[in-house]
């Protein structure tokens, strides 16, 4: 889950284990809420994760998180969210994990000559164009693949990461989405 939400563009900083304090049928009680999004336009997301949709009808959690977000409202978050591991789409977990694989290799100079040509190839582009255009390779196109977590460049859903995969480019100037300077 957490893989997941580190390679959205939005997500701007992650909370995990928020400790929630609530009154329930008379009584106060604490809540942990699994993990707190703080999204890049300012809002806030509380998930309550489990395992599985039984998990989560077994116990209280549905209720309770409701409870906290009539008791609290935005104090602790603009929305609140239930997710199973079993809801997860399987290919986006899988590209998350290439996102943030790629993002770890720290490749400023990279990325930096990758944002540079987007701005010159067309509002659709695959790894494999980059990697030419770039004259970077393989290299280029990890450098693209971290830059998806930034916006610049955005997968369809449901699919694989590959190299001939269209992907829209943001990085074009003057589009409604372009030049993302993160």
């Amino acid at each position: 889950m957490l893989t997941l939400l580190l390679s959205l563009p939005g997500v701007g900083k992650v909370r995990e284990q928020v400790s929630v304090r609530y009154g329930w049928h008379g009584i106060v009680r604490t809540y942990t809420i699994d993990v707190v999004v703080r999204l890049r336009n300012g809002r806030r997301v509380a998930y309550a994760v489990k395992r599985s949709e039984r998990e989560l009808l077994r116990d209280d959690t549905i209720a309770i998180i409701e409870a906290i977000a009539a008791e609290h409202g935005a104090r602790v978050a603009d929305e609140y969210r239930t997710v199973t591991y079993e809801t997860l789409d399987p290919v986006a977990l899988e590209n998350a994990k290439l996102i943030l694989a790629c993002g770890r290799d720290h490749d400023s100079a990279g990325q930096r000559l990758v944002r540079e040509i987007l701005a010159d190839l067309g509002q659709t582009v695959s790894l494999r164009e980059i990697a030419e255009a770039s004259g970077l390779g393989g290299r280029g196109v990890r450098a693209a693949i971290a830059l998806i977590q930034s916006g610049i460049l955005m997968p369809p859903r449901g699919q694989h990461l590959a190299l001939d995969l269209p992907l829209e480019n943001r990085g074009i100037p003057g589009s409604a989405t372009g030049n993302h300077s993160r």
